[in-house]
This record gives structure tokens, C-alpha cells and sequence, in this order.
């Protein structure tokens, strides 16, 4: 062999030796990594878990809040205590109560009261104006009770610098909310502020705008998180062999370091940045590599086995080009489930459709949506949402697979298919079907296979869904057109309660439009001056005489004609534009009326309906004082008509707010009394003038002798309790009669006049001498 030779030998030698050595080392750096990933993992999951247990502190505490009506500071200690010893290291526990400017002096009184001598409220900034309001929220109790935390007894939490922003997205999205890291204030150390809103009446409130208007306060905690990170116990992987050099660091959102925890560090280094209690933070772990790490044998095998180099360039090369199949399975496919995507489907739809139009068959298209899907991805990650969904197209692949039933009940046919059109959204194609009842019973089936708990990465999940369906040709024989419609019938599915299947309806394709027109002109209404105020007489029942108006929305839309309350009023509190109609209904009647008595007639009352949205305004007795003085309408001649389930929705709150208009002399009423849940211990405590007894007990009356139990009932206990009683819906000379042989004070109803427009009222007035 010559010298050049040898030296291309030398030269192919050395060059396959190198490449052998390297790919073992890239192996063994694959492998190092992986193991290096989970323990990461490990670390992570560690971190979710402790944070998953604080934020139960919170919720336990907010719940217990809602479930008590009179929470005494002893109850709520004991329970602190409790949580203190379970998690040793949240420092303190506290509570926080929503409070108004007119609020601060009886807060004050009441904690001194309690034996916090000489205690006023501590505002760090002089404005508590948030993205929702002036409000305050002072600490009104603390666990444990020590001289560092006692200090903040009185501090008003909603002025602290930087609050504003925590505070305002815990209460609008009813969520956990925490601070950065500081060490401000009387946080001497590395601390967490982690808060969880409060909220009037029993059930929280399901919309931000609800959650804005019906805060109560707050419950938080305060996290140690050097005592916090100490109880994840990250040395113990260290002390696995695969993380024995270790860098834990913490990040705010300016990549200023907050705390680390480090063994070494070196080579392979994990780095995320992810947002919790909507702050943002940076997770990093570094890892020492050393040559004892790598598979020297390894190396050895991959220098002696030359081929394997050549196997793994076939290999690489044969990953690189894409078969024919390959790039029509992933045109066809959803590459997470494995099943038929949005194309595959529509595809094999208008296939069955020509099928059935030739044949005289029936087919049935089923769109099934996930309940409240997003919910699992926002608390248990992405991942696991993605899992949910490959182990519900396994279960619904299942149904495909089952021959045994017959066909009238059922049965899937070997043309039927499974796709998944994206997100949480499947869809399955029946075809030849003897009924639609058969597709009633597939979808049942599916409902009840969903129901059943799915074991995602140790959690066990509960989900269910809904289902349109879809018949054709009957519903259709146009592919968009089928989709469309079992889509509209599975929102039909959600809107009665979730958890079952509809058919398809032409009339649910009509309410649709309908609504989103009526919501679009519902916009447009105040703008284009549409709405009107009818008034309907209140008589007194001993003179005869006219002393009240109640006054009664109407809309009188320029293409709709005349819309009652009942059409629109849900899609405005829905909406939440009752808000601006309420705040126009009460302005006009108080304008009107004062227009009336301007005029020279006897004044009057004019009865005005509250929503709940409206009621449960914290400044809404501020805005009422202000069309008064606006319009110049005395108080006394003003009255606010509630519901009973307004009324019960929070009482403390209720009576404040009775009160304070009582205080304004403005009455307040109660509305439609006897279908709702109040009681007569519960009517002792407000403030209220008068009771309106719910047209549906008077109406039969004296054919329904029940009724006239009811009636003679209310009207003994309103009288017990010093109320003036109000009955409507009052339509025959015989119901009259007994109403005032009953001692029933005023009366309202068709039998007087039925809501007539102002000028129609006004001619009342003239004759009401």
C-alpha cells in the first residue's frame, strides 16, 4: 500500500472514527437530556402542586365566607389556625371587607369595639381609586395575631403601590390573584400576597360586570417564599445522581433576580418563562456534565459497527422525504387524535349525501362539543387537555367498532365516521338510517361514554358535552348547510343545560337571528330615543283616588313596532345594558312627574322596577340623588320596587342599602311578594313601606279559595309589621270587594286602566280631584 493510500485509509479511519464517537456522544447527550427533562419535570410539578394547596387555602376560605352569613371572627381563627399548622409556610392569613368612604367611621368604630384601641384606617396613597371605583379594603382580621401583623390591622390593602392592578383582576375574574415578590411594607422578608375576592349573596356571580358590582371584600394570604421554596425540597433531586449540580433561580417580569437555590452549574440549562396569578416569572435549572456521564462501550460499539452509520444515513435521509401516503394522511387526518380532519369529513358527508339523495336513504350528522373545555386547559395545562381529547376520540372510536347491535337501534355502519373538525369540537356521520331515532340513541351513548371519568396524567377528570344533530336530507343536502345546523343545535343543547342532545329545529335557526337583530337594535335604542314609559294607576282603596304611578318600559323600535319587557329586559341584563336603561327609565319617570305636579295636579308617587344589576350598584343611590336634584322631584314622591330574590340575594347588603334610601326618604317596596324565599324574620329587618302582592294570587280570586287564603295571609302580616299593602293585577268588581273587606290599601290593575303613554295618564289626573 502506498503512502497516499495509507494516508486516505488514515485519513477515512480518523474521519469515521470521529463521526462514530460524535454520534455516540450526540446519543448519549439525547439521553442525558431526556433523563435531565424529567427531573426537571419532577421540579416543576413539585412547584404546581404546593401552589395548587395554598390556592385551596384561599378557596376553602372564600367558601367558608359564602357559606356562613354570620362569620364570627372566632370561627374564622379557628379555621386560620388550623390552615397555619397545615401549611407552615404562609405567614399570615387575613380578610379584607369592601367598604365605601361613608363606611370608614363605622369600620373604625366596630374594630375598636373589638379591642384594637385607637385603630384608623392606614391608606398608603391618598387615592383607593380603581379600574372599577372609590373604594377601600382595610385588613379587618389577621392570623396569627402578632406584633408585626397586628401592624397591619387598618391598613386599606386596595391603596398599597401596585394593588390596583392585582385587586382589580382578582375581583373581575373571580380568579386568584397575587402580587410580585416584595419586600415592601410590613413584608420584612421575601413575601407573597396572594388575595381571592368575596361577593354578595350565596352563589358567585357568573360575568365580570356581576363580580364588579357585588364585591364584598377579600380573603389572602401571605406566602414566606424562602420558607416556601425550603418546603419543595429540591435537594432531594439532587441526590437522585441525575441532578446532582443544580441552579434554581426566580425571575420577576424585569429579569431582576429574586431568589436562587444552586448546587452548581454548568452545561444543560431549562429555561421558562410563564405567567401564575397573572404575574410573570422565569424558571431556570442548569446541569454539570462530566465524561464519566457518557457510555464509553457505546462509543466502542458504534467505532467496530461501521454500518450503523450507513444505516442511520438511510435513515436520516429516508425521514427527509415524505411518501405520497404520508403527505395525504396529513392532509386528511388530525395528526393529535389520529381521526379524519375538517376535509376527510366534509368529503365523506357529500358523499353520503349523494348517497341518500340517489337512494332514498337517511342519514344524521352529530356535532359534539366539550363542556367547559377551556377550563381544563387554563387549570391543568395544555397537555392535559390534549390527552383528554385523544382519550375521548378513543372512546367514540369504540362506538364504531360494536356489531352486535341491531340497527333500528343504532348500530354504526362500516361507512360511518369519527373526525375531529378542531379544538374540542367531533363530529360523527351516520348513514342509512332507519329513523332519527337512531341517532338519538348514537348520541346518548356517546353523552353517557363522555360522562364517564378520564385519567389524565394523575388527575381524574369529570367532563360532559353537548350534542346537535342534524338529519338529512330533511335538514339539508348542502354539506356547509348540515355542519351549520347541527352546530346551531348543539348551542341549542348548551342553552338548556348541557349534558344532552338536540335536533335540529328550523325555528332554532330563527331565534338565533332574531336575537343577535334584537341585540343589535338594543344597542341603538337609547341613541334613537325608542324607548317610552307607560304609567299605570295605583288607587287608593278608600278614596278611589289615583296616588301612585308605576311606571313600565317599553320599546317601541322603529322596524319591530312595540317590544315588551319580556322580550328585552333578559338580553339587556345579559348584556349588561340594563345598567344605562335602568339609569334612562329612572330619569325620565322622575322628570315626567315632575312635569305633572309643575302643571298644578295632585302630586303623586311614581313606582320605578329595579333590576338586580342595578340594585346591587354601589353608587346607585348617589346617581338617584342626582337625578332628584337634577329634575328638583322631592324624595317622597319617588318609590323603588324590588323582588323578593333581589332582596335575598345578600341581606346585610340589602339592609344597608334599604336603609339608606329610607334615609333619603325614598320608600322601597317589594315587588310581586309570595314567589319568592323571604320570610317573616327576614321582613322585620328592613326598612320597607310596602308590600305588592303578585298578580298571580289575585287573578282567580274568589274562584280559587287557596288564593284568597294567600291574599288574606300577606295582608295580615304586612299590617302585623306596619306595611301598606299593594295588590295588582286586580280585574273584577268581586276581587275589589274582597281586597277591601281584607283591608288592603291600594289597588292596581286592568279593572282602572291598563299602562296608558304620559299624556294618556295626564288626562287621569284632571279628573283625579
Amino acid at each position: 500500500m502506498n503512502l497516499k493510500n495509507k494516508l486516505l485509509v488514515s485519513s477515512a479511519i480518523l474521519v469515521f472514527s470521529l463521526t462514530a464517537i460524535g454520534l455516540s456522544l450526540f446519543i448519549d447527550f439525547q439521553r442525558l437530556n431526556t433523563a435531565f427533562k424529567k427531573d426537571v419535570s419532577d421540579v416543576n410539578r413539585a412547584f404546581i402542586q404546593k401552589m395548587s394547596s395554598i390556592e385551596t387555602v384561599l378557596t376553602s376560605l372564600a367558601g367558608l365566607h359564602h357559606a356562613s352569613e354570620d362569620l364570627n371572627p372566632a370561627e374564622l381563627s379557628s379555621f386560620s389556625s388550623e390552615m397555619l399548622k397545615a401549611y407552615p409556610y404562609i405567614d399570615s392569613i387575613m380578610t379584607m371587607e369592601k367598604l365605601g368612604d361613608n363606611q370608614l367611621a363605622s369600620y373604625e368604630s366596630r374594630m375598636q369595639e373589638q379591642g384594637y384601641v385607637n385603630l384608623k384606617l392606614k391608606n398608603i396613597n391618598e387615592s383607593s381609586a380603581g379600574s372599577y371605583g372609590h373604594y377601600h379594603l382595610p385588613v379587618d382580621f389577621i392570623e396569627p395575631m402578632t406584633p408585626r401583623s397586628a401592624s397591619m390591622l387598618g391598613v386599606d390593602i386596595y391603596s398599597l403601590p401596585g394593588m390596583h392592578r392585582v385587586i382589580d383582576f382578582a375581583v373581575s375574574s373571580g380568579k386568584v390573584a397575587a402580587t410580585r415578590i416584595t419586600e415592601s411594607i410590613n413584608l420584612k422578608k421575601p413575601s407573597l400576597l396572594m388575595f381571592k375576592a368575596l361577593y354578595l349573596g350565596r352563589y358567585p356571580p357568573e360575568t365580570s360586570m356581576e363580580r364588579m358590582s357585588m364585591l364584598d371584600g377579600l380573603v389572602g394570604i401571605e406566602i414566606d417564599v424562602e420558607r416556601f421554596m425550603g418546603f419543595l425540597d429540591l435537594k432531594k433531586y439532587a441526590m437522585t445522581g441525575h441532578l446532582s449540580n443544580l441552579d434554581l433561580q426566580w425571575f420577576t417580569e424585569n429579569n431582576q433576580k429574586i431568589m436562587t437555590f444552586k448546587v452548581s452549574a454548568d452545561y444543560f440549562t431549562f429555561m421558562e418563562k410563564f405567567r401564575m396569578y397573572n404575574q410573570n416569572y422565569q424558571l431556570e435549572i442548569k446541569r454539570k456534565l462530566s465524561f464519566d456521564m457518557f457510555n464509553k462501550k457505546q462509543m466502542l460499539a458504534f467505532w467496530l459497527f461501521f454500518m450503523f452509520l450507513l444505516a442511520f444515513i438511510l435513515i436520516f435521509i429516508k425521514r427527509r422525504r415524505m411518501s405520497k401516503d404520508e403527505i395525504e394522511y396529513l392532509a386528511y387526518y388530525d395528526s393529535l387524535t389520529r381521526l379524519p380532519n375538517r376535509s376527510s369529513f366534509k368529503k365523506k358527508l357529500d358523499q353520503a349525501i349523494d348517497y341518500a339523495m340517489e337512494n332514498n336513504t337517511m342519514g344524521a350528522v352529530l356535532f359534539m362539543d366539550v363542556d367547559e373545555f377551556k377550563r381544563i386547559n387554563d387549570t391543568l395545562g395544555h397537555d392535559v387537555g390534549d390527552e383528554l381529547l385523544k382519550q375521548m376520540s378513543r372512546r367514540m372510536m369504540q362506538h364504531m367498532r360494536k356489531r352486535e347491535l341491531t340497527h333500528s337501534d343504532g348500530m354504526l355502519n362500516p361507512g360511518d365516521v369519527v373526525a375531529r373538525l378542531g379544538g374540542d369540537e367531533f363530529t360523527l356521520l351516520l348513514t342509512d338510517i332507519k329513523s332519527a331515532d337512531a341517532a338519538g340513541l348514537v348520541a346518548n351513548r356517546i353523552l353517557q361514554t363522555v360522562s364517564r371519568p378520564f385519567h389524565l396524567h394523575d388527575h381524574e377528570v369529570y367532563v360532559t358535552s353537548s350534542i346537535g344533530i342534524a338529519v338529512f336530507p330533511a335538514d339539508g343536502n348542502d354539506v356547509e348547510l348540515l355542519l351549520k345546523h347541527a352546530d346551531t343545535a348543539m348551542y341549542h343543547a348548551k342553552d338548556v343545560g348541557k349534558n344532552n342532545y338536540q335536533f335540529y329545529q328550523k325555528k332554532m335557526s330563527m331565534q338565533n337571528e332574531k336575537r343577535l337583530k334584537l341585540e343589535e337594535k338594543l344597542h341603538q335604542a337609547l341613541k334613537n330615543k325608542e324607548f317610552v314609559l307607560y304609567y299605570q294607576p295605583q288607587i287608593d282603596a278608600k278614596t278611589n283616588k289615583i296616588i301612585a304611578a308605576e311606571a313600565l318600559l317599553r320599546w317601541q323600535q322603529r322596524e319591530l313596532g312595540m317590544v315588551f319587557p319580556d322580550d328585552f329586559i333578559p338580553l339587556a341584563e345579559e348584556t349588561g345594558q340594563i345598567i344605562e336603561i335602568g339609569e334612562w327609565v329612572i330619569n325620565e319617570a322622575c322628570w315626567q312627574n315632575k312635569q305633572w305636579q309643575d302643571a298644578g295636579y295632585t302630586p303623586i308617587r311614581v313606582a320605578i322596577n329595579l333590576s338586580c344589576l342595578q340594585f346591587m350598584q354601589d353608587d346607585l343611590s348617589v346617581k338617584i340623588q342626582s337625578i332628584l336634584k337634577k329634575t328638583g322631584l322631592s324624595p317622597a314622591c319617588l318609590e323603588l320596587e324590588i323582588t323578593e330574590s333581589i332582596m335575598m340575594r345578600n341581606v346585610d347588603k340589602t339592609i344597608s342599602t334599604i336603609q339608606h334610601f329610607s334615609d333619603m326618604n325614598i320608600d322601597v317596596s317589594i315587588d310581586d311578594f309570595g314567589t319568592g324565599y323571604s320570610s317573616l324574620s327576614y321582613l322585620k329587618k328592613f326598612s320597607l313601606k310596602s308590600l305588592k302582592i303578585d298578580k298571580s294570587f289575585v287573578l282567580d280570586i274568589p274562584q280559587d279559595k287557596d288564593d284568597m287564603m294567600i291574599t288574606a295571609a300577606i295582608i295580615s302580616m304586612a299590617k302585623s309589621l306596619n306595611l301598606k299593602v299593594i295588590a295588582e293585577g286586580v280585574e273584577t268588581e268581586r276581587q275589589i270587594d274582597f281586597l277591601k273587606a281584607r283591608d288592603c290599601d291600594v289597588m292596581q290593575g286592568y279593572y282602572f286602566s291598563k299602562p296608558v303613554p304620559a299624556s294618556e295618564f295626564e288626562k287621569m289626573l284632571k279628573k283625579n280631584v
